[in-house]
Parts: structure tokens; sequence; C-alpha cells
């Protein structure tokens, strides 16, 4: 069961009016949280996380989040990527082969480094630099 805000909508209720709906009808009408999520068939721990941001926060706990992580450090080096980027124009440049595979041999002998082949390749994808087969 997916516990994403969007989901199970109750009939002419949406958004975090819904879910300010369910921690309403707690506080004000006592009605216990089991038989909520039994009703709109949500997990309880759901609407006690809900319930927790409502008491903490409010009508603005209740808005939707970001799913992102706030980090990401496993993440490739900026510099590295724009080693990679500029390996890839130069090696093209001069007629050699520019694949990923060559970069990564390249950034091995003159940094030390060597991202996988597959993250090579992903970034020149994200960059709009990888070859259509």
């Amino acid at each position: 069961m997916c516990q994403d805000i969007g989901d199970n909508l109750v009939e002419g209720v949406s958004g975090w009016t819904r879910d300010g709906f369910w921690s309403k009808a707690h506080l004000r009408e006592g009605r216990p949280i089991a038989e909520l999520a039994r009703v709109h068939e949500v997990h309880r721990s759901w609407l006690y996380k809900l319930l927790a941001r409502y008491r903490r926060e409010g009508e603005a706990g209740l808005l939707p989040r970001s799913r992102r992580p706030k980090s990401s450090p496993s993440a490739m080096p900026a510099a590295v990527a724009e080693r990679i980027v500029r390996l890839r124009a130069e090696l093209g440049a001069q007629g050699l082969d520019a694949g990923a595979l060559t970069i990564q041999w390249h950034l091995a002998r003159e940094c030390g480094i060597s991202p996988s082949v597959s993250s090579i390749m992903r970034l020149l994808r994200r960059r709009g630099r990888a070859a259509t087969r």
C-alpha cells in the first residue's frame, strides 16, 4: 500500500485538505487512528506520522514533501564530471576512440581515479554527449 500524500483520496476532499481531515477527525472528534486508517485504507503508521507533523507544524506540516535525498555523498565530484566531458571532446577531436572504457582508462592513468564505465556513460547521456545507436 503506497503511503504518498496523493493516494487514497476521500470523496470530494483532496491533497493536504484530506490529510488535514484525518488529523482533525482524530483530534476534534476523538475518532481512533485505527478506525480512520481502516476506513481510508492507509496504514496506521502513516496517520501517526501525519498527526505528529500536524501537531509540530500545523497545516503546513500536511503539505506534500519532496522525497528526494538532501545530499548524495557518493555522487561523482563535479571536477571529475567536467574532466570526463573534456576528455570526450579532446579524444573525439583527435579522431581517437572516445568511448566510456577509453575515458575510464585515461582517468585512471592521469588522476588515479576510475569511475565505472556505466557511470561515465550515464554522465555523457545526461550531458547530451553520448552517441546514439
